[in-house]
This record gives C-alpha cells, structure tokens and sequence, in this order.
C-alpha cells in the first residue's frame, strides 16, 4: 500500500492533478489482493529463477518491476500488469536494470546501517530501522513511477505515425490577357474572339494546343 501511496504521488505531480490520499487508500485497499497476487507471482518467479542461476531471476525481477506502477496509474489486473510491465520494460532494458539494482542496493544498504547502528543504541534499534526503511523505502517507487514514464513515452513516440510533408505547390501558370477592344477600330470582344467581329483585323493569335 505504501509503494501505491507513493506511486500515485509521483503520478499526481506528473500529471498536474491533486493528490487525493483517501481515494488513493481505498483504491488500494479495495485491490489488495490484486496487488498481492502480483507480488506473489514475481516472488515466486524470482525465486525460482535465483534457484536456477542469479541472473535470470535478477532478471525476471527487472521485467516485473513496473507491475505496481501499471496496476495504480492504469488500473490494469494482476497478469495484465505483468504482462505490461515485461513490454514497457522491454523498450529500455539498461535503464531499467540501473534503476532496480540502485534502489534495491540503497535499501539494502539502509538496513544495514540500521543494523550497525542498533548494536551501539539497541534500545533504539526498532526506532532506528522504521526511520531509514521510512527514508528509503519510498525511493524505489518513485524511481519506478518515473521509469514507467519514460518507457511509456519510448512506445508512444515508436508508434505515431509520421506525417508525410505537404507536396510543393505547382507553379502556377499565369492567365494569357485578352484584349477587350479591338485596337484599330474600336469594338468590344468578347472573350474568345480572335477577329474583330466588326473590322475582320486578327487580335490575338489562336492558342496551340497542348500536347498530352
């Protein structure tokens, strides 16, 4: 519930809105189950692929990365936002294994410290994990909210069309001017005369005819 919280934090900022806690709550708590299904399933994914060899179930855990993001901001379900993860992560591979390794390698280190610490101050050792878990812990999936982002920005820049350009309008050809009077006598034409109808003088040569 607290990666959602921060999720839809994130969101709200980059979308412009306000955030609203209390919808927000119920959002995730009515989806629970969802949310933990999606939770198991990467689990138990990663696991298996960390019994197989490290890396595969590093990676598994770097293709399911986004679920959360996609189930808060695009209120998908449980197999759907796995399946949507694994694409928007598939546009950008590097980044995503950066950003996981990172925030997973803070929080790992921030349990530690926590840990180191408690031996000098034990009575304040539980006070002194829930502060840097509590530091911590959000980064990971504000990190995450902003890789979605970008990952989303990659496929929707990769599937709009290009505009072709607008053709180069055709010259135009200028309109041949017609006399309106006859020069030696005087007469009003009409448009398409050649002779004067009044004198027989030639005007205006006739116009060729175009060849296809």
């Amino acid at each position: 519930i607290v990666n959602g919280v921060a999720v839809e934090y994130v969101n709200s900022i980059l979308e412009g809105e306000n955030l609203d806690v209390e919808r927000t709550i119920l959002f995730l708590v009515y989806n629970i189950r969802t949310l933990s299904a999606a939770g198991l399933i990467t689990g138990v994914l990663t696991v298996l692929g960390l019994l197989c060899f490290v890396v595969p179930g590093f990676m598994i855990a770097v293709a399911f990365a986004l679920v959360v993001p996609v189930m808060v901001i695009e209120r998908r379900g449980a197999l759907e936002s796995l399946g949507r993860s694994r694409r928007l992560v598939g546009k950008g591979w590097i980044k995503a294994l950066t950003i996981v390794a990172v925030t997973s390698l803070l929080i790992i280190v921030a349990g530690v410290l926590g840990e180191a610490l408690s031996l000098a101050t034990y009575h304040l050792r539980e006070i002194l994990l829930t502060v840097l878990i509590a530091l911590v812990q959000p980064v990971q999936p504000i990190a995450l909210t902003y890789l979605y982002y970008s990952m989303r920005v990659k496929e929707e820049s990769a599937i709009t069309p290009t505009v072709p350009a607008a053709p180069k309008p055709k010259p135009e050809v200028p309109a041949e001017a017609y006399p309106r009077f006859c020069y030696l006598c005087g007469q009003e034409l009409p448009l398409d005369a050649i002779f004067c109808p009044r004198c027989g003088r030639q005007v205006r040569k006739p116009q060729r005819p175009r060849l296809a």
